[in-house]
């Protein structure tokens, strides 16, 4: 796995934290649903730019 891969999924996974704490406590909503919502973006466009990278080829599986 590439390094931006693996970046984009420790994004989404940060992502999941951040609304699993909204669901199962009381905390502050105001702060961790954005926060959820930015992480996501951010893990979904290293994953997409990532891809279109390079010499206009997709990386081979």
């Amino acid at each position: 796995m590439r390094f931006a891969k693996i970046t984009a999924l420790v994004f989404c996974l940060a992502s999941l934290a951040a609304i699993a704490v909204c669901i199962f406590t009381d905390w502050n909503d105001g702060l961790y649903l954005p926060l959820a919502l930015c992480l996501s973006a951010v893990g979904n466009g290293i994953n997409v730019f990532s891809d279109n990278r390079g010499n206009g080829r997709r990386e081979e599986k």
